[in-house]
């Protein structure tokens, strides 16, 4: 970590930006916004009153909602009011169980009758809807709690309410429309298979072209899982926070807010109380001050990471050895090996990977290590001497404000390169292309540092594929036959199929990740699937064989556009063995498969992936 102390030391002394930074104090924080909390709430309420409801409104509406009672202070009327609120869309786009989670926490915090009267009247109908047979007993209250009400046409019109609500629960029930998710029966039956964290099928070699990388320790079919890794740290993007758990970042439509903090929520109490023991207690504060409107994954990762790495070694000078007796070992393996298996190794496996990033992107690291600086010594306990930001000459030889600050930059280098994206599916629900999905990050809820799979070396013509499970781990999977010996390949952006030029591809590549791509895809130029299309009608008479082959897949590969077909492991394993059979008497790139290629990734996040489906549907009752 040498190169970041001395980077660090020289902002100190030569950046003005840098010393102006330090002259921002950032003690008086704002966590929590009564005012920002009803603009959101009444902004929801305009789109909820539109008529010109669908997914996206619906999500939209709902992801305000959550944000409102992220900013209201805890247990106050407005938290009250905009869980009630949302309650209103949960029960709206039928989402009952979750609706009622909302009506339990606003009836709690409510200190009027008017509206708790209101809510338990909702709750019946949910109930009633879910099939309860505790239905009637949310009525019995509100009917009981109508003498506390002391206005005479406030009682009458919520008495209207109470019986309407009894009639709407007389009338025959129209059972909810339920579809069938077997993602997580499908993830118990792989992991009868694969246990998590065992990598016995790769192991790390290394070389001057390749740096470290991972080979196959046996023949590898296609569609077979590799390894499941179980991602050491995670966060969300800016465009989704409080959408999401912002721990375990799983989808769920009541969840609950940081009891300090605006920007973060939870899936339960459990997450929540979890997240604040192992490292939010430190986040919480630090990334307030130090967030921007700009993608700030990097900056969340590295900050998450050193909190997570201070709890793992106990102290900030017990980490401090760790890293020094880790930088003097030569060691190119050091980091994921134990007992000679690859295994994660905690805070140190994430420590140990790439950071090789281009100059132009370093600037935006320095920027935000000189804010972070600040934060931490202002919001932690991190640092024992106090940092005197006036004094530049005595800040330098601060060694512990110099240590946190060049690890954040280590760390916020390394997330730069190693992190990844967690995409709902293969399926836009926007209907977006991919490009386009990507750049609006309208399916992809956040990234991850993985260790293991940020050993994979990226091709745009790869062997093996990520799909990140619906229950948070990454299943890293072939996409075509590995021999044993041979190197497994990631892709980390566009595969050429989805882009028509190579140079577009490799410019992206080289910008974000440092590196010129001299794959076999990019080399020889291949086209595109348009291209391969075209091709492939061009010589329809001239490619008999892929044409005959084609009629055994004119079905399953099809099928893949309805989004609500569900997939057996017979089906995936009939379009494995399809690559496996085209690779061997097609020349390649063939139409034929780049098409069940895409066909095995879309069947598998259907199978094991996480998604998000939002009903178009409104419930008018």
């Amino acid at each position: 970590m040498d190169t970041e102390c001395k980077a660090v030391i020289n902002l100190i002394i030569n950046s003005k930006k840098f010393q102006k930074i330090m002259k921002q104090s950032c003690i008086e924080l704002t966590l929590k916004n009564s005012k920002v909390a009803e603009a959101l709430r009444k902004q929801s309420n305009i789109m909820f009153a539109s008529k010109n409801h669908n997914s996206q409104i619906h999500e939209e509406i709902w992801k305000y909602y959550s944000m409102s009672i992220a900013y209201a202070l805890h247990n106050s009327k407005a938290m009250a009011i905009a869980y009630a609120n949302r309650s209103a869309i949960l029960a709206h786009i039928e989402e009952y169980e979750a609706s009622v989670k909302d009506i339990k926490i606003a009836v709690k915090i409510a200190d009027h009758p008017t509206p708790i009267i209101k809510l338990l009247c909702r709750k019946a109908w949910c109930l009633h809807r879910m099939g309860s047979d505790e239905k009637m007993y949310p009525v019995a209250v509100a009917k009981a709690m109508l003498k506390n009400v002391k206005n005479e046409t406030d009682k009458k019109n919520l008495n209207e309410l109470i019986e309407g609500t009894k009639v709407l629960m007389d009338r025959p029930m129209q059972q909810k429309e339920t579809v069938i998710d077997r993602t997580l029966l499908n993830l118990e039956e792989l992991y009868k298979k694969h246990v998590v964290n065992d990598f016995s099928a790769v192991k790390i070699e290394h070389d001057e072209k390749w740096g470290r990388h991972l080979v196959a320790t046996r023949d590898i079919k296609p569609g077979e899982v590799i390894y499941v890794e179980e991602p050491y740290t995670k966060c969300l993007t800016i465009k989704h926070l409080r959408a999401y758990c912002s721990h375990c970042l799983t989808t769920t439509w009541s969840n609950v807010p940081c009891d300090h903090c605006s920007w973060t929520m939870f899936c339960s109490e459990a997450c929540k109380d979890l997240a604040w023991k192992n490292y939010h207690s430190s986040e919480c504060p630090v990334y307030v001050c130090s967030k921007s409107d700009t993608d700030d994954t990097c900056k969340q990762l590295a900050i998450r990471c050193i909190a997570l790495g201070i709890k793992e070694a106990g102290s900030v000078e017990n980490l401090k050895a760790q890293i020094k007796s880790f930088d003097e070992c030569q060691d190119v393996t050091k980091g994921f090996l134990k007992n000679e298996k690859i295994q994660s190794m905690g805070f140190m496996s994430i420590y140990a990977l790439s950071k090789n990033i281009s100059l132009e992107n370093l600037q935006t690291h320095l920027e935000n290590t000189a804010i972070v600086l600040r934060a931490l010594a202002e919001h932690t306990t991190w640092l024992e001497e106090k940092c005197d930001f006036n004094d530049c000459k005595r800040l330098k030889k601060n060694e512990n404000a110099i240590f946190l600050a060049a690890l954040f930059l280590t760390l916020s280098k390394i997330a730069h390169v190693n992190k990844h994206e967690m995409w709902n599916s293969s399926f836009c629900r926007n209907n977006l292309k991919r490009l386009e999905c990507w750049k609006n990050e309208c399916c992809s809820r956040g990234v991850y540092l993985a260790p293991i799979t940020a050993l994979l070396n990226h091709s745009c013509d790869p062997n093996a594929r990520r799909c990140y499970s619906l229950d948070h781990k990454v299943i890293v999977y072939a996409t075509k036959p590995i021999k044993k010996g041979s190197q497994i390949f990631d892709c980390y952006q566009e595969e050429f199929y989805e882009r028509c030029k190579a140079e577009e591809r490799c410019n992206m590549l080289s910008s974000t990740y440092n590196f010129d791509c001299d794959c076999k895809a990019c080399t020889q130029e291949w086209p595109n699937l348009i291209g391969l299309t075209k091709l492939y009608n061009l010589h329809d008479k001239h490619k008999p064989v892929e044409k005959l082959l084609s009629l055994e897949y004119k079905n399953i590969i099809p099928s893949t556009l309805n989004r609500n077909r569900v997939y057996t492991y017979e089906e995936l394993l009939h379009v494995a063995n399809g690559i496996d059979k085209t690779l061997v008497v097609l020349d390649q790139p063939s139409f034929l498969t780049t098409n069940l290629i895409i066909c095995l990734n879309k069947i598998f996040d259907k199978m094991y992936g996480i998604k998000l489906d939002v009903t178009r549907k409104c419930n008018n009752h």
